[in-house]
């Protein structure tokens, strides 16, 4: 640490989340944080870390409080990595909708964040998976209350019909992939890919970057 970055943090202390991930590259911050591993969380539904620990809490944490790049370079390099060994190319990216009433409180939506990130890390691997970022298919019109405290069958009810599909999707040949920065119980990731397959979409999957 040089002897600037040491004088700035004593002016303008970091906050503890962004300390925690501060001096961890997207690579070794992969390698060395926890897995959720393969199981699914419901059909066609996984994440990749444990979002328990608590590096990887911090992480989701920056992303949904402070837009922090890092942790969006963080979860994009996994994200990328994540597609790669399951062979997901040739997809839609749906970053997962938030409502108006959110995003206006908060100034962005974290999951296309990630997207925006997740993009240029393919650019910057070089490599072509045949992946698109679609904002106009999937929306929240539909504003739901922070659901921490409610267990599973409470989020389910919670998030029934918050979701609108914007238009048909029978004709699309190509599989959707839903990303979120948290995956808690899987309900709104469910009643997002139930909404896609309502509207016509047949080959849909769920991706967290925690759980």
């Amino acid at each position: 640490m040089s002897i600037f970055t040491t004088i700035f943090d004593l002016i303008f202390p970091r906050r503890e989340n962004d300390t925690a991930i501060a001096d961890i590259s997207p690579a070794n911050f992969y390698e060395k944080i926890p897995r959720w591993g393969n199981q699914e969380i419901y059909p066609s539904m996984k994440a990749i870390f444990h979002y328990k620990d608590p590096t990887a809490k911090a992480m989701i944490k920056e992303l949904k409080s402070s837009k922090n790049k890092h942790a969006a370079r963080i979860a994009a390099y996994a994200l990328a990595n994540f597609l790669e060994k399951n062979n997901l190319r040739d997809a839609i990216i749906i970053p997962m909708p938030i409502s108006k009433k959110r995003r206006k409180k908060r100034g962005y939506n974290q999951c296309e964040f990630i997207a925006e990130f997740f993009m240029r890390e393919l650019k910057m691997r070089e490599i072509e998976m045949g992946f698109e970022i679609r904002t106009d298919i999937l929306e929240k019109p539909i504003d739901t209350a922070k659901l921490a405290l409610e267990n599973r069958a409470g989020r389910l009810k919670a998030n029934e019909g918050v979701f609108r599909a914007l238009c048909t999707l029978s004709h699309l040949k190509k599989r959707i992939i839903v990303i979120d920065d948290v995956v808690t119980t899987g309900s709104t990731m469910l009643e997002a890919i139930d909404t896609l397959r309502a509207a016509g979409a047949k080959n849909i999957s769920g991706v967290g970057i925690a759980h």
